[in-house]
């Protein structure tokens, strides 16, 4: 069993993926925030739009080559 947060004195690899991609979606929001002229809220269901979808893609994903690992090692 893989440990979601600390493995071996470090952190695991899908923390540091999770904390690039909110760091991604932050720094598009705010260079949106300065360069679009929209509502707030309207930016911001835009950004949660975009953010959940790319974490549906990136969830399937993983379960796709959790998939295709158990696939091939059977």
């Amino acid at each position: 069993m893989r440990r979601p947060v600390w493995i071996d004195g470090r952190l695991a690899w899908p923390l540091v993926i999770a904390i690039s991609y909110l760091s991604a979606l932050v720094i598009i929001f705010d260079f949106s925030w300065r360069i679009l002229v929209m509502p707030f809220f309207a930016l911001v269901l835009a950004a949660a739009v975009f953010g959940v979808s790319g974490a549906i893609l990136i969830a399937v994903l993983i379960l796709r080559n959790k998939k295709a690992q158990r696939t091939t090692s059977s």
